[in-house]
């Protein structure tokens, strides 16, 4: 499993790589918007887990502009603290796979990326 890790907070992207190294054969890490981006649709990914808000709500709609050109994937988990009904609903409307409010349990990440890819254990 290829897997992308994105977010701004080195922490966060170390503990979620510790968490799913024994899911994934290959993990990037990257820290800006403008990097998440240009790997999403560059490269073959399995899934992105990212605390980007902005590709899905700005207007660019990342996941959608992947899908259009016929991909599936990467199937996109978003960690963060935002918790309004409205926004987390566009966020889904815009094509992410999986929310997860922080503080994130990381078993229950590990879990659901798991149930994706049955064969990667």
């Amino acid at each position: 499993m290829n897997l992308l890790i994105a977010t701004s907070e080195p922490t966060l992207a170390e503990i979620i790589a510790y968490h799913l190294r024994e899911l994934s054969s290959i993990i990037q890490v990257t820290s800006t918007e403008e990097s998440f981006c240009r790997i999403c649709c560059r490269y073959p990914l399995d899934i992105a887990v990212t605390s980007f808000l902005n590709p899905f709500l700005n207007g660019t709609d990342l996941a959608r502009q992947i899908r259009e050109q016929g991909l599936k994937k990467p199937l996109f988990f978003l960690i963060c603290p935002q918790q309004y009904e409205p926004t987390i609903l566009s966020l889904y409307e815009s094509g992410i796979d999986q929310y997860f409010t922080l503080p994130v349990n990381m078993q229950r990440l590990r879990n659901r990326i798991s149930a994706q890819f049955p064969t990667s254990l």
